[in-house]
């Protein structure tokens, strides 16, 4: 109830502020005037997509596989709208409904929003690939890209938040698994388990 009326009071006020601040920036005088508004509208746009996540992960309605990978799937559209990244999708629509703790959904989708967010700031890539799919009680997620790559050895501790990916999964009992050379895209594997029946 808490997160829902969040999303309805907090989410509507926010939405209403960006909208003013769309009406200020078409009637400003000036490029600086200009700027600000800008700046005060991308920072409320960012703040609902935030609530937005925060109801999503404390909403026990979404505790199962498949809402999961509806949510997940709606953030990577959103994530490449109106840029320069084509984004692929291969997630099952007849996913078993198997609950999904909310930790576990969260830590999961952080890693993914981590990954996709890698993907338009540092690979240069056109193209991305999202799979997700079920297989022996395991849920494998993986994000490939055909950016610049990198060499893994060659990354600092924490950079790219490669290292946060990692313990996320690990928490889930599962595991995260990066692959690249430089010239040759990213291509991350995560891997974790689902129980076996409802």
């Amino acid at each position: 109830r808490i997160s829902q009326d969040m999303h309805d009071d907090v989410g509507g006020i926010l939405t209403r502020v960006s909208i003013l601040s769309d009406v200020g920036q078409s009637q400003a005088e000036g490029p600086t005037a200009s700027k600000q508004f800008e700046r005060i509208g991308h920072q409320v746009r960012a703040a609902v997509v935030a609530i937005d996540e925060i109801v999503w992960a404390t909403n026990p309605k979404d505790d199962n596989l498949p809402r999961f990978a509806e949510y997940v799937g709606r953030f990577a559209d959103e994530c490449f709208e109106n840029t320069g990244v084509r984004c692929w999708q291969e997630i099952p629509t007849d996913l078993p409904k198997l609950p999904l703790r909310a930790d576990v959904r969260h830590n999961v989708f952080l890693a993914v929003k981590e990954a996709l967010n890698n993907v338009l700031k540092h690979s240069a890539a056109t193209e991305v690939w999202l799979r997700l799919k079920l297989v022996d009680a395991r849920v494998c997620v993986e994000i490939g890209d055909n950016g610049h790559g990198f060499a893994p050895e060659t990354v600092r501790p924490g950079g790219n938040g490669l290292d946060n990916m990692k313990s996320r999964l690990a928490e889930c009992g599962g595991a995260a698994d990066i692959a690249s050379l430089p010239g040759q895209g990213v291509k991350l594997r995560f891997v974790f388990p689902m129980p076996k029946s409802v």
